[in-house]
């Protein structure tokens, strides 16, 4: 599975409640081999992912290295379409990783449906 590239969001929800375009606008995730950037409203993060593609759905571990998550480790889970569009519901919560691509005001999950960029 090839990630490389740079991902913009096409539709976040969190807690079950769906972002404006313009906040969608400022966002972009880019990811080079098992290093990621993440930039959203004028933050930046960096750090490492792991993907277990074994699980099912497929895993990934989010560690932030830089920016104002160091040291938290963020679980979620993924899925890559055909048409180049990446899927991951991230769990907030500390040590719990989704089980589902859902996001509603129980379980408190960050679903983010990103294309790739051109």
């Amino acid at each position: 599975m090839n990630l490389n590239g740079t991902w913009r969001p096409v539709s976040i929800k969190l807690s079950g409640s769906e972002y404006d375009a313009s906040t969608l606008q400022s966002m972009e995730l880019t990811i080079a081999d098992d290093n990621f950037t993440s930039d959203a409203n004028g933050q930046t993060e960096k750090g490492k992912i792991k993907i277990n593609q074994g699980a099912h759905p497929m895993s990934i571990d989010i560690i932030a290295t830089d920016g104002p998550n160091v040291g938290k480790v963020v679980q979620a889970i993924l899925r890559l379409s055909e048409e180049e569009r990446l899927m991951i519901c991230y769990s907030l919560q500390n040590g719990i990783r989704p089980t589902e691509f859902a996001s509603t005001a129980e379980n408190k999950y960050f679903l983010v449906i990103y294309q790739k960029g051109k």
